[in-house]
């Protein structure tokens, strides 16, 4: 489906004449998080894979990255964010919330939809674009390898 919706996006902007820019939906669910939530310290954005693991990214209170976004399963997040307050959002937060308080690590839950908001992708993208700037075409951002693999026999 990814590749599908890029697709389509893509060849709409080209028949538009319009730019097209990607965000990543980690990028738009920090970026839906209320502001006095990222105040308090590091976000922690988390999405569900439907397996074991989430797609997971942290963000400081600016919503700079700080680190690249990975595949993990939620037992291994804990330890890795910078000390102080953390704030979960996306909508794996709760399965892991748990599972870092199981760990021993307080966390606070966001408020914020656990899915992006079509207008907070538009305003980052909008932030982000400039006039007559060149851009590269968005590409799909895939964080584990295949799950299915073609026989050489």
């Amino acid at each position: 489906g990814l590749r599908i919706g890029l697709a389509a996006a893509r060849g709409l902007a080209l028949a538009a004449n319009l730019p097209c820019l990607g965000v990543t939906t980690l990028d738009a669910v920090a970026a839906g998080v209320a502001t006095a939530e990222r105040n308090a310290g590091t976000v922690l954005v988390v999405l569900e894979t439907k397996r074991d693991d989430v797609y997971a990214q942290l963000f400081d209170s600016d919503l700079n990255q700080l680190n690249l976004p990975s595949a993990v399963v939620p037992e291994r997040l804990n330890g890795a964010f910078p000390p102080g307050p953390l704030t979960v959002a996306g909508n794996a937060a709760p399965r892991v919330a748990a599972a870092l308080e199981r760990a021993g690590t307080s966390v606070s839950l966001s408020t914020a939809p656990g899915l992006p908001d079509a207008a907070v992708v538009a305003r980052i993208a909008a932030q982000h674009w400039r006039p007559g700037q060149i851009l590269s075409p968005p590409s799909p951002l895939y964080l584990r390898p295949p799950a299915v693999t073609r026989s050489l026999d």
